[in-house]
């Protein structure tokens, strides 16, 4: 059983609710599909498809609720979690990890310069930059926390920076630079590095998170 505390305020109403669709639903969807596996006594792909459906509305509610203040609290929690786990990441990765980071950016690369439209757009887990750094900073908690709340969210965000060529290429350089500075095993620089990084982002996502509002407002 899963239970949601009601809103204290009025401004929390709408977060509230969008918490409840978002629960109703997915249970709903899994327990469809616990349905076909009683049914059929195996997996199958129409399973898997509920598993999908699910987390991709849950996906939809979360950014409904997203506004420009919230994107904002999101990117200063992201930058100072993210950048203090590239600094211990500096010094738990191993070196087979830290190639195995230098062979990730050379796949970055060739994916951009090959892509017709001169865009980085990663995918999830070992394959993504972000991820693969903050999986090895050996802190479980820092870990969930930047995992299970934030890494959804960001790259819902990121798909936005990612289509922005200029934004590619500078990603790849400022990229390069920190895992430079984790192969030093320089603690304090790659968390700079990474902070910088991700604030750069910020501006970027900043400006687009206007513009939309401004045509949002003209629309009006």
């Amino acid at each position: 059983m899963v239970y949601l505390a009601a809103p204290s305020t009025e401004i929390d109403s709408m977060t509230y609710f969008l918490g409840i669709l978002q629960t109703i639903g997915v249970h709903t969807l899994l327990g469809l599909s616990a349905y076909l596996l009683l049914l059929t006594g195996q997996l199958s792909l129409a399973q898997a498809g509920f598993f999908a459906i699910g987390a991709y509305v849950s996906g939809i509610l979360t950014v409904i609720s997203l506004t420009y203040k919230k994107i904002l609290e999101l990117y200063q929690i992201r930058e100072a979690m993210e950048g203090y786990a590239t600094r211990l990441a500096s010094s738990e990765m191993t070196q087979s990890e830290i190639d195995g980071l230098y062979r990730l950016l050379e796949q970055h690369n060739e994916q951009v310069q090959s892509s017709g439209e001169h865009v980085y757009i990663q995918q999830e887990g070992n394959l993504d930059f972000h991820y693969y750094i903050y999986s090895k900073c050996n802190n479980q908690w820092l870990f969930d926390y930047l995992d299970n709340k934030l890494y959804q969210l960001l790259r819902m965000c990121r798909q936005h920076t990612a289509k922005i060529s200029s934004r590619a290429d500078l990603g790849l350089i400022e990229h390069t630079a920190i895992v430079n500075a984790i192969s030093n095993r320089d603690g304090e620089l790659s968390e700079l590095l990474m902070r910088r990084h991700i604030n750069g982002a910020w501006k970027t996502i900043k400006d687009i998170v206007i513009e939309e509002d401004l045509k949002k407002d003209k629309s009006i």
